[in-house]
């Protein structure tokens, strides 16, 4: 039986496997893991395993080569570093605007309090409605 056989077979008794390292999960419909299904699936275990890591990687993907620190290789492009300092550490304000943390600290403070000012303002209208809302 070809692992695509056993999936549609599987499939008609209502069984779905999963691997969860070198054991199998089966998750079936009430009534529909008899005992000569358990026998059958315990005999072909090692094909619904295969057809399960068949069913798991599409066939079109490519695979992603990765570097000695396993990480994928070339995917993610280096920071640019700011014109003025050459520091690589950066925000985005909220219209993604990027900032350099150490020429722009004091603007970053500033958003930081504004935030904060903002979140009080949130809370003490949230308490006003449910004042009124009691009265």
């Amino acid at each position: 039986m070809t692992a695509q056989e056993f999936i549609h077979e599987a499939q008609r008794l209502g069984l779905r496997f999963a691997r969860n390292g070198d054991k199998l999960s089966v998750d079936a419909e009430q009534g529909s893991l008899t005992p000569a299904v358990k026998a059958w699936v315990s005999n072909e275990k090692e094909t619904i395993l295969r057809a399960v890591d068949a069913a798991s990687i599409p066939e079109d993907v490519e695979p992603i080569e990765l570097g000695p620190d396993g990480w994928p290789v070339g995917s993610i492009e280096p920071a640019k570093p700011c014109p003025t300092c050459g520091g690589l550490e950066k925000w985005w304000d909220l219209l993604s605007g990027e900032h350099c943390m150490t020429c722009e600290r004091l603007t970053l403070m500033r958003a930081h309090r504004l935030a904060e000012k903002a979140a009080v303002i949130r809370q003490r209208q949230s308490l006003t409605r449910k004042a009124r809302r009691n009265v």
